[in-house]
């Protein structure tokens, strides 16, 4: 029964963290490009199973904005397709764009 009351918890936590992020601006996740990334805890997240973690005040708004100043410095010298990765250890997760024709890279912060 205890269990059972546990993962309803976490389940209505979930459910209200995903409310609350859908009056946010809705961000599409970088790696999946198919879901949209919103808060869960301390961490950003993303349905296909990516997780932001360990910096501080993660605020899903600044992500998008620094995954938009990343695309225009990039788009600015290169007309090529970007690709995204997740740099992680057990304490700190890294979203990084980089691209293969220009070698430009960009950790968002």
């Amino acid at each position: 029964i205890e269990q059972a009351h546990n993962d309803m918890a976490m389940g209505e936590a979930l459910f209200d963290e995903m409310v609350n992020t859908q009056f946010e601006e809705c961000i599409i996740c970088p790696i999946c490009q198919r879901n949209n990334l919103f808060k869960l805890n301390h961490k950003i997240v993303c349905n296909c199973g990516i997780e932001l973690y360990g910096q501080s005040n993660l605020i899903l708004s600044q992500i998008g904005e620094s995954l938009r100043v990343a695309a225009d410095l990039h788009s600015n010298s290169c007309n090529q397709i970007p690709l995204f990765s997740i740099e992680a250890d057990e304490h700190l997760s890294v979203l990084s764009m980089q691209c293969n024709f220009c070698k430009f890279v960009y950790r968002i912060p």
